[in-house]
């Protein structure tokens, strides 16, 4: 059994990539009440195997397609990098607003 460089090599960049998007989201643009940067990680890990093999797929038509373009690449890339800036730190603050005690919701809302 040969092993496929190329699609070994467009995985592991995809997941590079998405956890690269969520240090870029926590150290250079923090948001509001922005959760720890290790939260982020380990809620980015089950987050990112859902992500990533649907991406991944992308990127590798892109790069089998056009090796010498690298323009849908790049575009490939950087949308698994906004997911990771974006979506990641949103999921992570909703989990962590649900394990608030059930007395924190205002008194319309619970």
């Amino acid at each position: 059994m040969q092993v496929n460089w190329i699609q070994m090599t467009v995985w592991l960049l995809c997941f590079i990539a998405y956890f690269l998007g969520i240090f870029i989201r926590k150290v250079v643009i923090p948001g509001k009440d922005s959760p720890s940067l290790g939260k982020q990680f380990l809620i980015g890990i089950p987050a990112s195997f859902v992500i990533v093999p649907s991406i991944s797929t992308l990127l590798q038509s892109a790069v089998e397609s056009a090796p010498s373009n690298a323009a849908p690449v790049l575009v490939t890339i950087g949308l698994v990098i906004e997911h990771g800036m974006v979506m990641n730190e949103t999921v992570t603050k909703r989990l962590l607003k649900r394990e608030e005690p059930e007395g924190a919701f205002p008194a319309g809302l619970a």
